[in-house]
């Protein structure tokens, strides 16, 4: 979705975050320090407009293959947004999340995920999970031929992991990008 601020030109997209089966939309937010949007998203109060445009992007589940296919999800930050819309509105796909995140505190609902699908890589601190990148995890994985990949998050983690699979001969057209700037 496109959101900005009532009769104003500057915008920014975000993914919408909750299931589409619901009267609302929520979206996931890191506020950047210094950042011209997020920081006065932040200070919104209830009953302040944005106006919103969208949805738009093909960064979606097949419509007739969700119950015949494995997903892979390979996230950074807060690139679990749409991963995590999907899930919770098709929460009987058969799921693995690979998630990059620089701290605890970045692991937005993991509970909501079925025990054992979601793998936090943490890079910013040690802890009993995985310490380091994603795409370092990754890389110990037996990554199946026949499951989809769906990567959502910072272009360089993209562009690795796309170059990675490709490597293992993960056909191209198994591999689904969303880039979040």
């Amino acid at each position: 979705m496109i959101l900005r601020f009532k009769g104003e030109l500057n915008s920014r997209e975000y993914s919408i975050y909750n299931e589409g089966k619901t009267n609302h939309l929520q979206f996931l937010i890191r506020e950047v320090r210094g950042g011209s949007f997020s920081t006065r998203l932040r200070k919104l109060r209830p009953n302040d407009c944005l106006e919103l445009e969208g949805p738009y992007g093909f960064f979606v589940l097949p419509k007739n293959q969700k119950a015949s296919h494995k997903f892979i999800f390979i996230t950074s930050g807060t690139g679990i947004s749409p991963v995590h819309s999907m899930i919770m509105g098709h929460p009987e796909i058969n799921y693995k999340i690979l998630h990059g995140i620089r701290h605890h505190e970045e692991k937005y609902h993991h509970f909501h995920y079925k025990t054992n699908n979601y793998h936090p890589c943490i890079s910013g601190i040690s802890s009993n999970e995985f310490h380091g990148r994603v795409t370092d995890y990754s890389k110990t994985m037996n990554m199946p031929h026949d499951a989809l990949y769906y990567l959502s998050g910072n272009s360089e983690m993209i562009y690795e992991m796309t170059e990675y699979l490709l490597s293992i001969s993960i056909p191209i057209n198994q591999i689904h990008t969303e880039i979040y700037f």
